[in-house]
C-alpha cells in the first residue's frame, strides 16, 4: 500500500506487480484495519501466524462470507468477482487499455472477453446514434 493509502501494490501471476488506485471507502476501511493491526510493512492480509495469507486460506474465507451472507449456493467465485468487477469497469466506458492495467494482463486480447455487451449497453449504444432526416434516409 502506498504511503498515503490510496494505492495498492498487487502482485499477480508469475510474481508482476501493478499499482491499482484504491477507490475513496475502501481506503478509509483499510486505514480502520490497518490501524487495528498495525502498520508494519509487508503484506496486507496476514494469516494467524502473521504470514501472507495464500489463496487457499482466501478461498476459504470467502466461502464462509458468503455462507454467512445465504450467498454459497448462488456460485460466487473470486474469479466471478474479478470478472464482475472487469465487467462493470466495462460498462462505465472505462476504456479496455486502462481495464488490463488495472487487472495486470499482458495482452489486451485477454481483456477483451470483458467486451460482452447486454441489451441495455447495445440499446444505450444505438440511443448515441444522431437521428437521421427524411424518414431514415440520409438528405442528399
Amino acid at each position: 500500500m502506498s504511503a498515503d493509502g490510496n494505492e495498492l501494490r498487487v502482485r499477480g501471476k508469475g510474481d508482476k506487480e501493478r499499482i491499482v488506485p484504491l477507490p475513496t471507502e475502501t481506503q478509509r476501511v483499510l486505514a480502520e484495519y490497518i490501524a487495528l493491526r498495525g502498520d508494519e510493512p509487508g503484506p496486507l492480509i496476514l494469516n494467524r501466524a502473521a504470514n501472507r495469507l495464500g489463496h487457499t486460506s482466501l478461498r476459504r474465507i470467502f466461502a464462509r462470507l458468503l455462507t454467512r451472507a445465504g450467498l454459497a449456493e448462488e456460485g460466487f467465485t473470486l474469479h466471478s468477482m474479478r470478472h464482475s468487477y472487469a465487467t462493470m469497469l466495462v460498462q462505465a466506458g472505462v476504456d479496455l487499455g486502462t481495464i488490463r492495467d488495472l487487472l495486470g494482463h499482458s495482452d489486451i486480447s485477454v481483456t477483451s472477453i470483458y467486451l460482452h455487451s447486454d441489451l441495455r449497453s447495445k440499446r444505450t449504444a444505438v440511443e448515441r446514434l444522431p437521428i437521421l432526416g427524411g424518414g431514415g434516409e440520409a438528405d442528399e
